[in-house]
């Protein structure tokens, strides 16, 4: 039995808790992201912490935390849990929800993930949920690996798989054409698959993170494979396997080729055939 701080379970129906409301009204974002809050439960995310081995250290950094939703978990279950964000808004409301949920042990500040403001090797741990697609992968990763102590894990979760990519675009495409940023998005993503010096929205090949990962001083899990995560729905034909060999060339002629992207949007459950995103674990060599 895990012991755990805090009074998480002491609030009634947390995954209803409206953030907006908790937040005097204010939406850090000005976007729907907030309105997910703890919707999916406990439960569900201290499964999550659990199951990727993130507890009993003692000093943690939770890098992109948003409002703070994973620094609560691994605060329940860790020593010092250290939150890094951009946004103003959303430092100050998890400051509000670590009152709220009486964990002292979290700490955030507003911070640029490529210039986290920790000395070399000063953590044990390094947390980052839904967040990689976002950040100039490269500086991320050699910041990442600096903050972090040998041996010490980096969890990469919901790194943004093709079936992501590819559902983007045809969505996108179909309601504003390649102007639509879901279009853009989509394309950005697959263009940039192979690059290792990016500047963010990187689809990475599931053959292709451990190279990546290495190149940067890491190494994957052998105790923690890499999780894909599949949509579901029909499975999709095998058409267009063997133009999308070569991703980047792929999303190339996507972006030149009018009829042969008219004729692959036909085929929206192509998208199915691979990963929505992925949950990697990495080790700092």
């Amino acid at each position: 039995m895990v012991e755990r701080k805090g009074r998480v379970d002491a609030i009634e129906d947390l995954g209803a808790m409206d953030l907006v409301a908790f937040n005097g009204g204010v939406n850090p974002w000005g976007n729907p992201f907030i309105t997910a809050g703890f919707r999916p439960g406990a439960a569900h995310h201290r499964s999550l912490v659990e199951k990727w081995g993130f507890t009993g250290f003692d000093k943690v950094a939770d890098v992109g935390s948003g409002y703070g939703r994973w620094s609560v978990f691994l605060g329940e279950v860790n020593g010092l849990i250290c939150g890094y964000e951009r946004n103003a808004g959303a430092v100050e409301l998890s400051r509000k929800l670590a009152d709220y949920f009486e964990l002292p042990n979290l700490r955030f500040e507003v911070g640029d993930v490529t210039n986290i403001p920790a000395e070399d090797a000063s953590f044990d741990a390094v947390w980052c949920n839904n967040g990689l697609h976002l950040f100039p992968r490269a500086k991320f990763l050699t910041e990442m690996r600096r903050i972090l102590k040998p041996g010490g894990p980096l969890f990469l979760g919901q790194y943004i798989g093709l079936g992501t990519s590819l559902a983007n675009f045809c969505a996108g495409y179909g309601k504003g054409g390649l102007g639509d940023h879901l279009t853009k998005f989509g394309l950005g993503t697959m263009k940039e698959a192979e690059s290792i010096e990016t500047n963010g929205l990187t689809y990475c090949p599931p053959d292709h993170i451990g190279r990546v990962l290495e190149a940067f001083g890491f190494e994957l899990s052998r105790e923690h494979p890499m999780e894909p995560q599949m949509r579901a729905g029909a499975q999709a034909s095998d058409m267009f396997a063997d133009e999308m060999r070569d991703i980047a060339a792929f999303a190339r002629r996507l972006e030149e080729d009018e009829a042969f992207r008219n004729e692959f949007v036909r085929y929206p459950d192509i998208a199915n055939r691979y990963p929505v995103n992925m949950n990697v674990l990495a080790v700092k060599r």
